[in-house]
């Protein structure tokens, strides 16, 4: 018996004894197996082309960027009994030179010109503690992900407990990103570092393809800052915080390109609360000035969006989303998400705020339209978005960019986004998915290109930026 489910989870770190307890849990699971285990594999390789435009608005004389890499993602399924079951998942990654992959392929981890090999999954599942097909527990380093990959798109070190059936779906657990796995020794990214999770979730559908959700993101971190008159280490997180997202929606499983309705519509909102910790250091002598310790968090956004189809195979949308800024209001988003998500109705994820400025939620508001088509073997989208921060004086946090606003203004900019992908293999499709929910299983070869024109704020010597990426991806 195979199991399914919306998101994949994983196995903690070489830096502990998880991966003892994961090789003793596969030692003792494989004796209950009462006949022959059950394997399933696949291979995914993609080779891709990469060029951009520095990634600094043209401000830093930052070199554009014209590189390849490759990337191979081996993975395995064993059955061992109708309740048992584990997975492993790895990754080969070898680039031409430094560059900034997809965000949601490399946990928010920062442009590399290294090769590596990495530990993307290795988790283990028992579902025999309900007479659900649905329900599991899943100890390991997984795949966590939404549909809309706002809070969760990330592999990471987890203990999760999974119900997912026809009509309800709810998931409760704890994580916490211990290592990067790799053996390039990359850094976690910073809003990931010393920071523990504890999440659950709640969605019912009420009737056919509508459907109530509720999600629930507690972290805290325990990570040290300095104190006044001490040096400061800008490579690490100079902010510690407890907070929680408290999150509502409302959609028709726009997400799911697979069953699409005449209508389909997304609208959530999101109240951030807690406390931050932060330290303020004089850039000359690199010490700390000032702290400003537990102030208060009260800050939301939200989201909406509408989605049609013209005829059988052209669909035309839009969206809007707001999030607040400035001080306690400044709201931010937990550090796992990627924001790649299938909102234009097509196989292909799209970043939703443009993929060469690639903004996180906070201080930021975004009104988006898009058109997108599918012709059974191939799907387009181009997608426009109009970019705002609603205090000017507040920051904004770019996971592509190396500069930020220098001016007091509102006005971010506005990009363009298009992708284009032909598929091949379409009877791989589904083989993939059951244990890795970000892939369609296809072979494909993609364009991605993305466009930004940067806004007042970024002052009048900010030149556009592009990014554009070619990849051939073969499923195996």
């Amino acid at each position: 018996m195979k199991r399914t489910s919306h998101s994949v989870s994983a196995i903690p770190s070489s830096r502990s004894m998880w991966p003892l307890a994961i090789a003793a849990a596969f030692s003792l699971s494989a004796p209950l197996a009462a006949h022959a285990m059950d394997f399933e594999w696949r291979l995914k390789a993609t080779a891709a082309g990469v060029a951009d435009s520095g990634r600094d608005l043209g401000l830093n004389d930052a070199s554009d960027t014209r590189e390849a890499y490759v990337d191979v993602t081996p993975w395995m399924h064993v059955q061992f009994s109708p309740d048992w079951a584990g997975f492993v998942r790895v990754r080969g990654y070898a680039p031409t030179g430094r560059l900034l992959q997809p965000g949601d392929d490399d946990n928010n981890e920062s442009a590399t010109k290294k090769a590596f090999v990495g530990l993307k999954e290795a988790w283990i599942e028992y579902g025999g503690l309900t007479s659900y097909p649905g329900e599991t527990l899943r100890i390991g380093r997984q795949r966590i992900r939404n549909d809309d990959t706002q809070f969760f798109d990330e592999d990471i070190d987890a203990a999760r407990w999974i119900f997912d059936t026809t009509l309800l779906q709810a998931d409760l657990g704890v994580a916490h990103q211990f290592d990067t796995y790799r053996t390039d020794n990359i850094d976690l990214p910073q809003e990931q570092d010393h920071r523990t999770y504890a999440f659950g979730s709640l969605a019912y559908d009420w009737r056919a393809h509508q459907r109530v959700g509720m999600r629930v993101v507690y972290a805290g971190d325990d990570n040290h800052l300095p104190d006044a008159g001490e040096p400061v280490d800008t490579s690490k997180r100079l902010t510690k915080s407890k907070q929680a997202w408290i999150n509502v929606y409302f959609d028709d499983h726009p997400y799911d390109w697979r069953d699409q309705q005449a209508v389909s519509y997304w609208l959530q909102g999101t109240y951030l609360t807690g406390s931050r910790d932060s330290v303020s250091y004089d850039p000359v002598t690199g010490l700390v000035t000032t702290s400003n310790d537990g102030a208060n968090v009260d800050a939301w956004e939200g989201e909406g969006g509408l989605r049609a189809k013209l005829n059988q195979n052209v669909q035309a949308g839009v969206a809007v989303a707001h999030s607040g800024g400035g001080g306690k209001a400044q709201y931010e988003q937990t550090g796992t998400q990627s924001n790649y998500s299938r909102f234009t109705g097509t196989r292909s994820q799209i970043y939703r705020f443009n993929d060469a400025f690639r903004p996180e939620l906070g201080n930021l508001q975004a009104a988006t339209a898009f058109v997108s088509a599918s012709g059974g073997q191939w799907d387009g989208s181009v997608v426009y978005n109009k970019l705002r921060r609603p205090d000017d004086r507040a920051p904004v946090v770019s996971d592509a960019l190396s500069v930020t606003p220098s001016v007091r203004d509102h006005d971010l900019g506005q990009g363009v986004d298009v992708v284009v992908t032909r598929y091949f293999d379409l009877s791989g499709a589904g083989g993939a998915t059951a244990y890795t929910p970000d892939d369609t299983g296809d072979s494909s070869v993609r364009l991605r290109a993305s466009w930004f024109d940067p806004g007042k704020a970024y002052g009048s010597d900010a030149k556009n930026e592009y990014r554009i990426l070619m990849e051939f991806t073969l499923w195996y």
